[in-house]
């Protein structure tokens, strides 16, 4: 009698899990809609941003005396680790973060100082837990409120950086958003620009495709550089933010799914188990009647 009541109880109990599972996997499919529709305009945008980037012809950079193009051969790296801001998504964040650590141990091993600026709650807590002497926030930027708006500001705090306190290089680490059910972790090199721009490779070929514009080639360069940062920071922020409710969707499904089957195991086996009491009962019904019809 207990063991079925125990089964009968923990069969409630999953089915209630049941439904948080479908409700949250129902809510994180509306937000996948919407966060996608934000990344499909930034990919664009970052995309004619890149096409432009490898149309202009080298010269125009060698010219120039921007200091975001400029490289350091010595000074911290500025990792800009990029999160989601809640867990419950599957390997989302773990698969971030290992990399992170990664990242990390090899700039320990080479004697190379770094330090973290946090996006997503789960990044800050991350790196508190772990690298809090190297911790450029002393509170957590939240993934899901920073608007494009924000992004000049975020933006500025990395220029300053890189220009004023000796940052020798600063590279972007997020999950990079494949298809809803794959996410992994990337890592690109956001400044200097020098760097960068040997993983574009700009060929001669497309700088057939540049307009002529009115102002001249320093003006246009400055102008397009901050927005072209901008644009590629904007684009692993959107990135991480569709990637996280994918991934939430994808482990809210598979849970749902382990509690369709851990439901249907619980059933049979209480109903083996109550088939076994009414067998039981029914032989000692059977015994009993038959003892009776012998005395």
């Amino acid at each position: 009698m207990s063991t079925l009541k125990a089964l009968k109880t923990r069969i409630q109990a999953v089915n209630s899990t049941r439904k948080i599972t479908s409700a949250m996997y129902m809510v994180a499919a509306a937000k996948f809609r919407k966060a996608q529709k934000k990344y499909d305009a930034a990919k664009s945008y970052a995309d004619a941003l890149t096409h432009t980037m490898k149309a202009l012809p080298l010269s125009v950079f060698d010219e120039s005396d921007n200091p975001l193009i400029k490289s350091y051969t010595s000074g911290q790296t500025l990792i800009v680790l990029i999160s989601a801001d809640r867990g419950l998504c599957g390997s989302f964040n773990g698969q971030l973060f290992r990399k992170a650590k990664e990242i990390c141990s090899k700039l320990v091993l080479e004697n190379k100082p770094f330090t973290l600026l946090p996006i997503g709650k789960k990044a800050f807590e991350f790196a508190k837990m772990n690298y809090s002497h190297c911790l450029k926030e002393s509170s957590p930027l939240l993934l899901h409120e920073i608007l494009y708006a924000d992004v000049q500001t975020l933006f500025s705090k990395i220029e300053t950086a890189f220009i004023q306190d000796g940052i020798e290089q600063c590279i972007t680490l997020h999950n990079e958003y494949s298809s809803p059910l794959q996410q992994l972790p990337c890592h690109s090199i956001l400044l200097p620009l020098s760097n960068a721009l040997k993983a574009l490779k700009p060929s001669a070929e497309t700088s057939k495709d540049i307009p002529e514009f009115i102002s001249s080639e320093p003006q246009f360069l400055d102008a397009f550089l901050l927005q072209y940062l901008q644009g590629m920071l904007w684009s692993s922020i959107t990135q991480t933010l569709v990637g996280e409710f994918a991934a939430r969707m994808t482990a809210m499904d598979n849970a749902t799914k382990n509690c369709d089957d851990m439901i249907h195991s619980l059933k049979l086996e209480y109903n083996q188990s109550r088939q076994a009491r009414i067998t039981n009962e029914l032989i000692e019904i059977i015994s009993g009647a038959e003892a009776l019809q012998k005395g």
